[in-house]
């Protein structure tokens, strides 16, 4: 037996830098971010804080690409966003938070596109729309509410395309009406 020679190609290894720094210490450059006197887009977390030393913001980052959990906080310590993210594009469910807590909608979302339910409230908390999507395209039943909770329009989508006959309306006392001015009275 002897010696078998590779012909394998010899493989680059490419430096990425991955610390946790402070939003202060990094800056944007052609639409990417970067530490200040790095010539590599930054990798790893980024992280912020009130006056008060209360968290603010933290951030994952990826070749100076939003890339994994990106949350936003409150003054007060709740939550105001969580957001997920791949290469660049919003990619999962992001969740936005309103009043100390009240959820104002949940998107979900597949490499930038919307996929999935998603769902948006009032600031009285009462359901305001769920709308569906496949490959950022409409695509099943979308439904409005009245902020008092009685449902006020619903249509089906197929493909971005509107079904004929689908939409139905209703005014705030929950009665069946036959357009959307009847539905707004």
């Amino acid at each position: 037996m002897g010696c078998e020679k590779n012909n394998q190609p010899p493989i680059t290894v490419k430096k990425v830098q991955s610390v946790e720094v402070k939003k202060e210490e990094t800056e944007e450059r052609f639409g990417k971010i970067y530490a200040k006197g790095s010539k590599l887009p930054y990798s790893g977390k980024i992280i912020s804080f009130y006056a008060s030393g209360e968290k603010k913001s933290e951030e994952e980052y990826r070749n100076g690409e939003p890339h994994g959990l990106t949350v936003y906080w409150n003054k007060d310590g709740t939550f105001r966003q969580k957001s997920n993210f791949n290469e660049g594009k919003l990619h999962g469910l992001n969740v936005m938070w309103v009043n100390g807590g009240q959820k104002l909608f949940e998107i979900n979302s597949n490499n930038g596109r919307r996929d999935g339910l998603n769902t948006y409230w009032y600031s009285n908390g009462q359901k305001r729309t769920e709308e569906n999507f496949k490959n950022g395209k409409k695509n099943g039943l979308f439904t409005v509410w009245h902020e008092n909770g009685q449902k006020k329009y619903e249509v089906k989508w197929q493909e971005d395309e509107k079904i004929e006959s689908s939409e139905k309306f209703w005014n705030n006392r929950g009665e069946a009406v036959k357009s959307m001015d009847e539905s707004l009275r």
